[in-house]
């Protein structure tokens, strides 16, 4: 009996331990988190970053021979390695640029936020390009149309490339039979004749246009502009309004990207920080949705995603589900924060 007892007594005390070591674990899991997710600083914003370019480079090198069922997935799967090598941009650019002249005239280390915005820009248009022909289309047909849309226009675009070299020559005259046999692939599609005249024509002008951001609703032909795609994607509360507006007035030499400038370096501010940090929260929240929206994708990679540790876990999706609503998270890791 005594024994009995003090089995019991020994179970408890550990027992005991084990829920104090769990509830610091917990606590110290939820600041950190709280301190990777408002990304208040720099050194947090490069942090985070590097979670998310080691996942995407884990992604690259474990799933690069994955069976690919056609020449759009293979496209896909490209597009991953092009956020990374901008992800991976970004970070050199945050460890800031300086100078030295000859004469021994020095500029110290500063970031540039037109240069970050123009990136963030990059990263934005292609998340939003991703989401529109992989993610949004609700049948393999809505699919089908929209990337040969994206492909037309691509490809158009090239055919106004001056070109001399016979190589070239005969693989622009290659492309442009590609493009006539596409368009006529869409037209004789089901879907293309299932649209109303108006939609038809409304579609037949985003081809000549060399455009593809269209999506459907309620079997009615949509079209998207880049200053919008971001409702397309799920963001909720005008989080993202006016986003692409701002980032493209910093990254074009306007008017107002030089006045502001001039503002951007003042010794008593250093507003150039607090933009970049702004900027890196609307980067990091693109490239969470993107990792959700490219595992949608290829369901297969969720076995990876779940084998990161917790934080690694909850930082690649949290914006995500901040920004989108936890009905998108990857894998509902949010809950581990209880």
């Amino acid at each position: 009996m005594l024994e009995c007892i003090d089995n019991f007594i020994n179970w408890f005390k550990k027992y005991i331990l084990k829920r104090k070591s769990s509830t610091v674990e917990l606590k110290e899991l939820r600041e950190k988190y709280s301190y990777l997710m408002r990304a208040d600083s720099i050194e947090a914003s490069k942090e985070v970053l590097d979670i998310f370019l080691e996942y995407l480079f884990l992604v690259i090198r474990k799933h690069a021979k994955d069976k690919l069922s056609s020449q759009a997935e293979a496209d896909a799967q490209m597009v991953n390695q092009m956020i990374f090598t901008k992800a991976n941009s970004i970070k050199k650019i945050l460890e800031g640029t300086e100078y030295k002249s000859k004469d021994g005239g020095v500029l110290n280390k500063i970031i540039d936020p037109i240069v970050v915005a123009s990136m963030v820009r990059a990263v934005y248009e292609t998340v939003c390009m991703f989401h529109i022909v992989y993610t949004k289309p609700a049948t393999k047909q809505e699919h089908d149309l929209i990337y040969k849309l994206w492909v037309i226009g691509g490809l158009k675009y090239r055919q106004n490339f001056p070109v001399s070299q016979p190589k070239n020559v005969k693989k622009l005259e290659f492309e442009a039979k590609q493009i006539e046999n596409l368009e006529s692939q869409i037209e004789s599609s089901e879907l293309f004749k299932s649209l109303i005249e108006t939609d038809q024509i409304k579609l037949k002008k985003q081809i000549k246009a060399k455009e593809y951001k269209i999506y459907f609703e309620d079997n009615k032909l949509k079209i998207a502009y880049w200053k919008d795609s971001w409702k397309l994607l799920g963001i909720r509360n005008d989080l993202f309004e006016g986003i692409y507006a701002d980032l493209s007035l910093k990254s074009h030499p306007s008017y107002v990207s030089v006045f502001q400038f001039e503002q951007m370096f003042s010794k008593d501010t250093e507003a150039y920080k607090r933009i970049v940090c702004t900027n890196m929260k609307n980067c990091l929240a693109l490239l969470s949705i993107f990792v959700a929206d490219y595992i949608k994708l290829f369901p297969n990679i969720l076995k990876t995603y779940n084998q990161l540790d917790t934080m690694n876990q909850l930082m690649l999706d949290c914006h995500n589900t901040l920004f989108r609503g936890t009905e998108f998270s990857i894998n509902d890791s949010w809950k581990k924060l209880g």
